[in-house]
């Protein structure tokens, strides 16, 4: 009975809820894992080769501009020191060219004549280059035909420096005479540039444009020349004698720089030409650390791998032994709340684990539930309040714009349409002085209350402005000073025409600032644009403002609109456009500017057939 027992708890366990999970767990997670690891090792190994690669361009770049800005301000004081020279022929040039090394980057400067031996040192801070002949170093007729200002020689103590030079040449025959140079010694260059980058194991190298090393901070590259792999053949078209001698290392050219092998250690290189110079930097470090990189990644992963197998494969095998107990409880509440009953909530249970983040959010379900139901009616509540509130705001503005406008010899209607409840169009016309009466229409960037608070602030400030000033420039300067102090965090421009009639002269003064032109229709004559040049209030100051002009007849009729009237589109995505408003207006037979307005916004209607997109305001009137 025992022995059955046992081989009956056995069968038990291995068809456990804990033995399925963990194999389940086991076929689905971590296998799956293992598998792509090795799929993308390849993309680890590019990613994190590219990465090594981007840090050292990163501190290549820093070098070169490093050297091109020390370059920069050794070419100043060579101009300097060259108006020096010829301003002083008569004095001690070496206690001239002694004084002026004020630079700790400068290693010597020298100063050279010509004579039939050749380009000789007669002058220099350092005495032992005075007498040196620099024939064979220098090319001066290539550097006057190339306009080059560099060139690599050897400085005193036999090491390489880079020299900054300036010809001379005689005034009459443009014939060289001499030059001056400064010169930095390479070591000195390159102790400048040591201090960046926090690479580690970071090698710098200063190469000729030839590949030879002129200095380095990896002793096992002196004497070496670094040439690029080409078909698996060695370049040497670019060597130069003086350094034929040198070890050859060849550079494998791969996507993102360059990889050597040297004294069987592979390398990383990238390398730049320094701006104009004629020396190319190049910053090394060994492989290793990307391949420490990259056993760094998989250490990290395998030990990943192996806390989801042991840890946690373990513990959901013991914890799913638990799980069934509080399951039953789970499903009970469930089926409460699928029958109405809100207020059921799961119990934890101390070892029910999985269960009891299931229960948790259970519970937080039913509780959102319920809050979403209260929600929903303090959300229909303030649907109502904010109703009521945005047809109070659209009274308030509608109150504020003016509606039956009586104005002797001057017939004027306008029309409000706006796209959602309140938004940012508004005109206004009032009288700025005897006999003369301002016309705007404007539109403020946006919809809603904020767009409708500020076309509100801009037609106080205008009105404002109007009892002081009654010149049409001024006006418009004066008001957008003002609205610029309201707008200069949030960029709520404007767009406005603006108008002046005088009713006795019928001189009309205008301006259009970012809005579209207003239109003139006259008796059997095409639509006229009335245009400015302008932009938005509350873009920038104005300096100055296009206001122009022009002479109304009896009879003729202006009209201004917001760019909704153009704007408007149908089911094809068709623009009704500047053709169709001026074809329109041209056609309608007006009875009355209300009349035009009418049957304008009913073609407008018809044209777009869907709801309406943009908010469209139309101001028309008419002169006696």
């Amino acid at each position: 009975m025992n022995v059955e027992h046992d081989t009956d708890s056995r069968i038990t366990m291995k068809g456990s809820l804990a033995m399925r999970v963990f194999i389940t767990s086991f076929v689905f997670l971590v296998v799956p894992l293992i598998f792509y690891t090795a799929l993308t090792y390849k993309t680890e190994y590019d990613r994190a080769l590219n990465q090594v690669y981007a840090n050292l361009e990163i501190s290549l770049d820093d070098h070169v501009k490093f050297i091109t800005e020390i370059t920069d301000l050794q070419i100043h004081y060579l101009d300097a020191l060259y108006e020096i020279v010829l301003s002083k022929p008569g004095e001690d040039i070496n206690n001239v060219l002694g004084s002026f090394v004020t630079s700790e980057e400068i290693s010597s400067i020298l100063y050279l004549k010509t004579d039939p031996t050749g380009l000789i040192c007669i002058a220099s801070s350092v005495p032992d280059l005075v007498g040196k002949n620099f024939e064979g170093e220098i090319d001066l007729n290539k550097i006057d035909t190339l306009n080059r200002r560099s060139f690599i020689a050897r400085d005193s103590k036999g090491a390489y420096a880079l020299y900054l030079i300036r010809l001379i040449k005689d005034k009459k025959s443009n014939v060289i005479t001499g030059a001056v140079a400064l010169s930095t010694s390479m070591p000195l260059l390159l102790k400048e540039l040591t201090g960046f980058g926090t690479i580690r194991y970071l090698e710098t190298t200063l190469l000729s444009m030839n590949g030879d090393v002129l200095a380095t901070t990896y002793q096992n590259w002196v004497g070496k020349t670094f040439l690029v792999h080409k078909n698996n053949q060695l370049d040497l078209s670019g060597a130069i004698p003086r350094v034929a001698a040198n070890e050859v290392i060849l550079l494998s050219n791969l996507e993102s720089g360059y990889e050597f092998t040297f004294l069987d250690q592979t390398r990383l290189m990238v390398l730049k030409t320094a701006g104009k110079l004629p020396i190319m930097i190049a910053l090394d470090v060994p492989k290793q650390i990307f391949i420490q990189q990259l056993k760094n990644y998989f250490t990290s992963l395998g030990s990943l791998l192996l806390f989801i197998l042991v840890l946690g494969g373990g513990a959901t095998f013991l914890l799913t032994l638990r799980i069934s107990r509080p399951l039953t409880q789970l499903c009970g509440v469930m089926k409460d709340g699928e029958d109405g009953h809100l207020e059921t909530r799961y119990d934890f249970d101390k070892w029910g684990f999985e269960v009891n983040l299931v229960g948790s959010l259970f519970n937080r379900l039913m509780d959102k539930i319920q809050a979403m139901i209260q929600e929903i009616r303090l959300e229909r509540t303030e649907k109502e309040r904010y109703a009521t509130q945005m047809i109070l705001a659209l009274e308030i503005q509608k109150s504020l714009l003016p509606t039956k406008i009586q104005i002797p010899n001057l017939k004027i209607a306008s029309s409000y349409f706006p796209a959602i409840d309140v938004a940012g169009d508004i005109f206004d016309c009032f009288e700025v002085s005897p006999k003369r009466i301002l016309v705007m229409c404007s539109d403020v960037a946006g919809k809603g209350i904020q767009a409708c608070l500020y076309s509100l602030s801009f037609r106080g400030f205008l009105r404002s402005v109007c009892v002081f000033e009654k010149d049409l420039g001024k006006i418009v300067q004066q008001v957008n000073d003002l609205y610029l102090k309201d707008t200069e965090e949030n960029s709520m421009f404007v767009t406005a025409w603006v108008g002046i009639l005088n009713i006795e002269t019928r001189l009309l003064e205008y301006v259009s600032c970012g809005h579209p032109p207003a239109l003139l229709r006259r008796h059997d004559q095409p639509v006229q644009l009335l245009e400015g040049e302008g932009f938005p209030f509350g873009i920038q100051k104005m300096d100055t403002v296009d206001v122009r002009k022009v002479q109304l007849q009896p009879k003729d009729l202006v009209i201004a609109y917001t760019d909704g009237v153009t704007e408007a589109m149908n089911e094809e995505k068709k623009l009704f456009g500047m053709d169709r408003l001026t074809t329109a207006i041209r056609n309608i037979d007006i009875a009355s500017p209300e009349n035009l307005i009418e049957d304008l916004y009913r073609r407008i209607k018809e044209f777009s057939a869907k709801e309406q997109s943009d908010d469209i305001t139309i101001l028309a009137f008419e002169v006696d």
